[in-house]
């Protein structure tokens, strides 16, 4: 009998761990509907709205809407954002402090058939890119020196989209 407690609560715990992972299918949910959509499909999995960060320019509104799970400074922490220009949205990423997630999302996305194609070095940055078809997944992992935390952002991006937003 205890032996089966054991086992049950473990398989409870695993559960709350992989429920709190953001996936390949949560990103391209993100990208692919209407604010709204997200909103309630967030909510149910745990996220809270935060935040929208706009910049409005001669021509253009940028848009940022942002959801997050836990606080920025758990190690738990995710967030959600959908961004996009003049509503057309072309962007959905995560931020993650936790490695296991980064992995977890890097390792799935192969399985849909992305394939590497680029490593580059930006403003501290290390940026890992793949790519199927005109979706750009980007992974940019920096390392706060005082902190000693890694970053881990996340990028969906449509090309398509974003040459249209861009107005190219």
């Amino acid at each position: 009998m205890k032996k089966l407690f054991v086992l049950a609560l473990s398989m409870f715990s695993v559960t709350i761990c992989l429920a709190q992972r953001v996936t390949y299918e949560d990103l391209k949910y993100v990208l692919t509907h209407n604010v709204a959509q997200t909103e309630d499909y967030l909510s149910n999995k745990g996220f809270d709205f935060s935040k929208i960060d706009t910049i409005v320019g001669k021509e253009n509104i940028a848009l940022s809407y942002n959801f997050d799970k836990n606080s920025h400074y758990s190690i738990h922490f995710v967030g959600i954002s959908k961004e996009g220009i003049n509503n057309i949205f072309y962007n959905a990423s995560a931020i993650t402090n936790a490695k296991s997630d980064y992995m977890f999302l890097k390792s799935s996305i192969k399985k849909y058939g992305f394939v590497f194609i680029s490593t580059e070095t930006r403003t501290g940055n290390l940026i890992i890119n793949y790519m199927k078809g005109t979706l750009l997944f980007s992974f940019w992992i920096k390392k706060n020196q005082e902190t000693e935390v890694t970053t881990y952002y996340i990028s969906l991006t449509d090309e398509t989209q974003e040459k249209l937003a861009m107005g190219f």
